[in-house]
């Protein structure tokens, strides 16, 4: 299994001010958003929570094989193993 790789989140400078309005508040008055910066920092929230998913998942898989190739000793001197209620 490949260690997931972390989403790049999206840098608010990269993304041109629209040159016409695209939206009004509640005073009638134009406001220019960035609607693709919008969009992309949605996204990016959705890649973010994949990702810890995913790397919670590879460290899990990633402690198991290290414990499935050690010894007895070494996983007895270097792990403490608990019960929890």
């Amino acid at each position: 299994m490949e260690k997931p790789k972390k989403p790049i989140e999206p840098n608010w400078k990269d993304y041109p001010t629209p040159k016409e309005p695209n939206a009004k508040n509640y005073l009638g008055q134009p406001l220019f958003q960035k609607l693709d910066w919008i969009k992309d920092t949605e996204q990016y929230q959705k890649d973010m929570d994949k990702y810890e998913k995913d790397m919670e998942l590879y460290e899990q898989i990633k402690l198991i094989r290290l414990i499935k190739n050690a010894s007895e000793k070494y996983i007895l001197k270097k792990y403490k193993i608990i019960k929890k209620d």
